[in-house]
């Protein structure tokens, strides 16, 4: 007989069992099933077919079929158990040693075959046929539950338009559900291979899917990816492709993914994009903002208002932008509110400071039900259009001036006539030196009158003076003299002006006018005393210079200096003091014309001028007169050209925060032959030097620098290095900045603005003085 009729005796005890049904005519095996299983209340006997179908509905946990029944053949038991619907496991017992009906049996339903005389195996068949209906219970119940997960996962699917797939990684197996077959328009029945998947995806997308597949199955990386895609039926789509790793005991056995269709999404954020793309090409600041005050849209053009970018805005709240009155924005909000829109005028600052003005067109937007959602708003620079009135406004103001000045010049000439005529007339009659001095003073002082009055109009009303030869050594000299006779004594004056300078051709009053100005304007800024220096001298402006100051021309000039070691001037009131009627003066003190004027002479003439001020530090201006072609006996010859000496290769530390400054000079020592390594503060410099200082052969530094500032730079050099050349540059004046550099020990002081020329003979003078005394 065959071993694999029977089961394997196990220690087991049908005692867990309910009840089972025996099937027999045969009264004696009922006796001998029940002393074998020890449990006879758990054993009934039926003796008929009829009587079977009779207790079936009680659910007997197992059946035994006597094969010997004459009234219940194999065949009918086990159509009348299927009838009933459930699995009664059902084990024959035969008096026959049949083997090949046996195995019959067991290949048609049965679970067992015992033999009478083998009764003693009847309980281990008994509890191998329980758990094998357990077995398949349990198996039954999960392919229903994974009939019915992939039933909802299919649902789903259809229902959200997302496909789902699986690849078995060792075999290669890849399974789509039905709505991933239809974002790939293929029929129900295609068998997708991981090859031919792939295919889907467009040229440019392919090898990128191909790498989120290698990069997951190697480094256990999910993927999120929006691809081009072509389906089955050619059409071109857009798929949001997801992918994550399952992982066990260390390595990937499965992928599973989503696939969805995103072409109309795609093509809502092209168009959005394409909006968004021609808002920010207005130059005006758009910007959308929720109730709450969180900022929703910041267009490009807001960027460039208000300073923060896209990314920094979204999402913070609009009230705290720099420079934002609270108080006025929530009354504009609530005007918003109550009338729907809002149009007017806002004062801003932008993040450095400066101020602005804004004209402000805001929206109360609501959603598609009517209830409050937005504001939106758009903000419109117009601080350039406002300061345009402003200069109207005094464009008209000076033609009032000039109105007014036409009115009382005549009365102003006739006060001013009989004083010089009776100054000549007393002429006659004082015999002193020091009277005769006194008349001259007072007839210049009157003539000097009638010049300012016919300055004045010529400045108001635009009128051209006359244009000569002009020494300015003489305008100087007249100068001097008013300083003298008229300047508080606890003003020191000083003078440098050179007997040889070239004539410049203009106006002797408005060249007067404008060194008067100067002059007027050092005095008041030394109430308690100080020094006012003037210096002239001839300088040749080159290409550097011109780079360095805008308006400006190459060519031969005579500058003149006012210099004065005063209260100073902040950078921010530098932008203004050209302004007409800007002035820092209290009340009655100034009209704010003095520096406007000295412009307009200047510009009319060719000129120009250059200011530099630092705050306790004192003030130079710097005027620029067009020197006159030399002619004979009108001036002194011009100095031949000299040649400039070149460099031989040394490398020089240039520092300087001024990019202009910066990239003009480093071009023109290039260019003579230096290597030239760049530092736009000290903080850089010094890095720098510290570890290039054997390799520097000169230190060329800004005197006023963010971070760290000239002098601080070179004591930190000096600590390096302590027989560092160093050349100092700085537009103060000559004294104070010359005085504040032999302060700190450095080997040359340039002025600024310099000449390419003088700047090149001060580097190889340094470079090859045999000692560092300045």
């Amino acid at each position: 007989m065959s071993p694999a009729l029977y089961s394997a005796p196990t220690p087991a005890s049908p005692a867990c069992l309910d009840w089972l049904l025996l099937v027999s005519d045969d009264p004696g095996l009922c006796a001998q099933v029940c002393e074998v299983l020890g449990t006879p209340q758990s054993v009934r006997a039926v003796g008929s077919l009829a009587e079977m179908r009779s207790v079936l509905a009680e659910r007997p946990d197992l059946v035994l079929l006597d094969t010997d029944c004459r009234s219940c053949c194999f065949d009918k038991v086990k159509a009348s158990l299927a009838a009933f619907g459930d699995d009664f496991p059902l084990i024959l017992i035969s008096a026959h040693d049949d083997a090949e009906y046996a195995v019959e049996a067991i290949k048609r339903g049965a679970e067992n075959f015992i033999f009478k005389d083998r009764l003693s195996r009847l309980a281990p068949a008994i509890w191998q046929a329980r758990s094998n209906r357990l077995r398949r219970l349990e198996h039954r119940r999960t392919t229903e539950a994974l009939q019915a997960s992939e039933h909802l996962l299919h649902a789903t699917g259809r229902i959200a338009k997302v496909g789902g797939w699986s690849l078995d990684v060792a075999s290669g197996e890849l399974r789509w559900t039905d709505e991933t077959r239809l974002i790939h328009e293929v029929d129900a029945d295609y068998q997708p291979r991981l090859e031919t998947a792939v295919d889907f995806y467009a040229p440019k997308a392919k090898p990128i899917i191909l790498e989120a597949v290698r990069r997951a199955i190697d480094e256990h990386v999910a993927w999120d990816l929006e691809l081009p895609f072509v389906t089955a039926k050619g059409r071109a789509i857009w798929v949001r492709a997801q992918g994550q790793p399952v992982v066990e005991d260390g390595r990937v056995k499965r992928l599973l993914g989503a696939l969805q269709e995103i072409t109309e999404r795609k093509g809502i954020e092209e168009r959005l994009a394409q909006q968004a793309a021609l808002l920010d090409m207005a130059p005006d600041a758009i910007v959308l903002r929720d109730l709450g005050h969180r900022i929703l849209f910041w267009s490009r053009g807001a960027e460039r208002l208000y300073g923060w970018s896209r990314a920094e805005a979204t999402g913070r709240d609009f009230r705290d932008l720099p420079g934002l009155d609270r108080e006025r924005l929530d009354e504009v909000e609530k005007a918003v509110r109550a009338a729907g829109s809002w149009q007017g005028e806002l004062q801003r600052r932008r993040p450095g400071g400066d101020p602005l003005t804004l004209d402000c067109h805001w929206t109360f937007l609501r959603d598609p039900e009517g209830w409050p959602a937005s504001i939106l708003s758009i903000d419109t620079d117009i601080t350039e259009r406002k300061h345009l009135e402003v200069q109207f406004l005094r464009a008209q103001r000076m033609e009032s001036i000039g109105t007014l000045a036409g009115g009382i010049a005549h009365d102003l000439n006739n006060i001013l006539s009989p004083i010089l005529m009776a100054g000549d007339l007393l002429r006659q009659h004082v015999q002193s030196d020091t009277g005769h001095r006194l008349l001259d003073n007072l007839g210049r002082s009157a003539r000097r009158g009638a010049d300012l009055v016919k300055q004045v109009l010529s400045f108001a009303r635009g009128v051209e003076g006359q244009r000569v030869p002009v020494q300015i050594r003489h305008i100087a000299r007249e100068i001097e003299e008013i300083i003298g006779n008229t300047f508080p004594k606890n003003i020191r004056y000083e003078s440098d002006v050179p007997r040889d300078l070239p004539l410049v051709v203009g106006d002797p009053t408005q060249i007067n006018q404008v060194l008067l100005n100067l002059c007027v304007n050092a005095r008041d800024a030394m109430p308690n005393g100080g020094r006012l220096g003037v210096s002239a001298e001839r300088v040749e402006l080159d290409a550097q210079y011109v780079a360095m100051n805008q308006g400006s021309a190459p060519g031969a000039y005579v500058m003149l200096s006012v210099s004065d070691d005063g209260v100073g001037m902040s950078s921010r009131v530098i932008e203004h003091i050209f302004e007409p009627f800007f002035t820092t003066k209290e009340a009655g003190k100034g009209t704010g014309l003095g520096l406007s004027t000295v412009q307009a002479i200047l510009r009319s003439h060719g000129g120009f001028v250059n200011v530099h001020s630092e705050p306790g530090r004192g003030t130079t201006f710097k005027v620029y007169f067009p020197a006159a072609p030399v002619q004979s006996g009108e001036g002194a010859p011009v100095d031949a050209p000299q040649e400039v000496p070149r460099g031989k290769g040394e490398l020089i530390l240039l520092v300087d925060d001024e990019a202009p400054i910066l990239n003009v000079t480093r071009q023109t020592l290039v260019s003579f032959g230096y290597e030239v390594v760049l530092a736009e503060d000290g903080a850089t410099a010094i890095g720098i030097y510290a570890q290039r200082w054997q390799e520097i052969a000169l230190v060329f530094t800004d005197m006023m620098m963010p971070i760290m500032d000239g002098p601080t730079l070179i004591a930190a050099v000096r600590r390096i290095n302590p027989a560092a050349r160093i050349i100092a540059s700085s537009g103060l004046t000559s004294h104070g900045g010359a005085q504040r550099a032999a302060s700190i020990s450095v080997d040359r002081f340039l002025h600024k603005p310099y000449s390419a020329v003088a700047m090149l003979r001060l580097v190889h003078d340094t470079l090859n003085c045999p000692d560092q005394a300045s």
